[in-house]
């Protein structure tokens, strides 16, 4: 007896959800492919090395400092003293530790500014998505990376891709 009325709890559950499901309206989209469509990543990239140029360029002009002064050694070698050999040495040294410094802070500051304006990118496309999920009334919108199966016609990463173009979207 028992048996039979989890047998009909489990087919009204069944049934039950597969009419609810049949109203239910489902999208996915392409983070990865809105990301890389979207033309604020090129804007980015144009205002991140105008803000790091300064540093850039120090950063080359030290570099040329220690090939000219690895030049200098190697021609001035034979007429040097042991004394400014072991000068040159030095300040080649602490040349060398100093544009390793300089390059591993610019590297990483450049990296975190360009992911503080990704992250800016990331926040409009969800309001894009949110905006399309609520003016066409779907239901849910998942990652495509979470969908193991999908139609083509659930895809809305080309409307985000429109919107995110549009610049007074």
């Amino acid at each position: 007896m028992f048996k039979r009325i989890i047998f009909l709890v489990a087919i009204l559950i069944t049934s039950a959800s597969s009419v609810f499901a049949a109203d239910m309206k489902i999208g996915i989209f392409d983070e990865r492919l809105v990301l890389s469509k979207a033309p604020q990543l090129e804007l980015i990239e144009t205002k991140l090395k105008k803000q790091f140029d300064d540093r850039i360029n120090e950063i080359k002009t030290l570099k040329d400092k220690g090939v000219a002064m690895q030049e200098k050694g190697k021609r001035d070698a034979v007429t040097m003293t042991e004394a400014e050999g072991i000068k040159l040495n030095r300040e080649l040294s602490d040349l060398s530790l100093m544009l390793k410094s300089k390059d591993k802070n610019l590297q990483e500051d450049f990296q975190r500014a360009k992911q503080e304006e990704v992250t800016k990118i990331r926040v409009k496309i969800q309001q894009i998505v949110t905006k399309i999920a609520t003016d066409e009334k779907y239901d849910f919108i998942f990652r495509i990376e979470s969908v193991a199966f999908r139609k083509e016609a659930t895809d809305i990463s080309n409307k985000v891709i429109t919107v995110l173009s549009n610049p007074a979207g």
